[in-house]
């Protein structure tokens, strides 16, 4: 029984091997010599000539991209930022991916984003001006988006 079981493992080690390698279907992709990451952020407010409540619910989006990529070959010196399979070049709904920043910090309160679509949603507990800006682990390293201001009387 000890047998079978050690070829099995066996086979699904080299098959894995076997698809990450040269002739396999997979290929790594690397940032291109121009490579930028940019993220841009937006509220869903009332009007924007209107301040938003004490308590209400504000959803917050966020869309990403990234690119140029290239597929890695010989040509690459060196030890690339990140290696993605498959990277995904536009992303238009990431809200729930990214981390969520406030500035003044401490006066606000998330949701929990869960299905059916994951939204992400923010409501302020003091009155005041807000900035609110979104952080992204990226390639190599975290990203910023743009900073939207939000006034709440």
């Amino acid at each position: 029984m000890r047998s079978v079981l050690a070829a099995m493992i066996g086979t699904v080690l080299l098959a894995g091997c076997e698809s990450q390698g040269g002739g396999g279907q997979y290929r790594t992709y690397v940032p291109a010599p121009d490579f930028k990451q940019e993220m841009q952020v937006w509220l869903e407010v009332p009007t924007d000539s209107s301040p938003v409540a004490i308590g209400q619910w504000i959803t917050m989006h966020a869309a990403r991209q990234s690119g140029p990529w290239q597929l890695r070959d010989s040509t690459v010196t060196g030890r690339p930022p990140c290696e993605k399979i498959a990277p995904a070049t536009r992303e238009f709904e990431v809200a729930s991916k990214v981390e969520w920043r406030v500035e003044p910090a401490g006066k606000v309160s998330y949701n929990v984003p869960g299905p059916p679509n994951f939204e992400r949603q923010i409501r302020f507990t003091q009155p005041g001006r807000y900035r609110v800006w979104a952080v992204s682990q990226g390639c190599g390293r975290p990203f910023e988006s743009n900073r939207v201001e939000v006034v709440v009387r």
